[in-house]
């Protein structure tokens, strides 16, 4: 295996490995992470090895496999603690295909071997409390807990992909949201989804609809929020973990039809905007 430091000439190189990690967190936690937008994840890994602080190093075992982004962290001296230092790990990414033969371990080596050359004391690193199996993994390495940190949502709107969503309620959403849409059943086309995203509270206050074409094309419809729980983040919620149910599922791209008054909203939940033809197949 050959570990070496990354350069610029390793930017797209770079995007493309960060998947590995970028997504997990995306599926489980899409209300926390957004979908990444290649122009943006190229732009931040230049910034971080323009950063005399950073070292990016990379793993290659035939071809590469993995990444970790190292920085040297600093807390200013204040009134409660004198200045602190330490060796950050702020991203870890190895392809699924390629653990439990090392590479994870090397890199972290690697990383340890750094702070060690800095003359700091520790590596520190951060882990998302869905993530056990990067938690076990840290721990087999002698790291230990130094910090809880704890959090009670203030808005207990719960999103789920697939999730239990009867017609009564869907119609209730819909007759709120959409009044001039009129009644008409959906069941039929939930038989038909390749998934579907909900929204509740104790009721259902949002929902998106992903249609395919049984191909590499899904088409986003229906994205539908209670007026009630609207300018809360719900709809790019819904949005984003569409997005990414969708990505992990294979498909390829993803189509939204929008009015221009939404476009602002859809592209903040990463689209873009492109040409398209539409035919009223009922209209005169």
């Amino acid at each position: 295996m050959e570990i070496r430091r990354a350069t610029l000439a390793d930017i797209e190189l770079l995007a493309a490995l960060n998947a590995y990690v970028h997504d997990v967190h995306l599926r489980s936690e899409p209300e926390q992470y957004r979908v990444t937008d290649g122009g943006e994840l190229r732009a931040w890994f230049a910034e971080r090895l323009a950063d005399p602080d950073v070292v990016i190093f990379i793993a290659s075992a035939e071809r590469p496999v993995g990444f970790i982004v190292t920085a040297h962290a600093r807390a200013p001296v204040n009134p409660f603690s004198p200045l602190r230092e330490r060796l950050l790990v702020d991203q870890i990414a190895v392809d699924p295909t390629q653990r439990r033969i090392g590479v994870g371990r090397a890199l972290m080596d690697v990383a340890e071997r750094r702070a060690a050359e800095l003359g700091l004391r520790s590596v520190q690193l951060d882990v998302r409390a869905f993530n056990s199996e990067a938690a076990r993994f840290y721990e087999a390495l002698g790291y230990l807990p130094v910090q809880h940190r704890l959090e009670r949502r203030v808005s207990e709107i719960a999103i789920a992909v697939r999730g239990e969503v009867r017609e009564d309620e869907l119609q209730r959403l819909f007759a709120a949201s959409w009044p001039e849409r009129g009644a008409q059943s959906y069941a039929a086309v939930l038989a038909k989804s390749l998934l579907w995203v909900t929204a509740r509270t104790s009721e259902l206050v949002g929902f998106v609809n992903v249609a395919t074409d049984g191909g590499e094309r899904a088409f986003l419809i229906d994205t539908t929020v209670h007026p009630s729980a609207r300018l809360r983040g719900v709809g790019r919620s819904l949005v984003r973990a569409a997005v990414a149910a969708t990505k992990s599922r294979g498909l390829q791209w993803l189509h939204v039809d929008y009015a221009p008054a939404h476009e602002r909203f859809y592209r903040s939940c990463g689209f873009t905007t492109t040409r398209a033809g539409l035919i009223d197949l009922q209209g005169p």
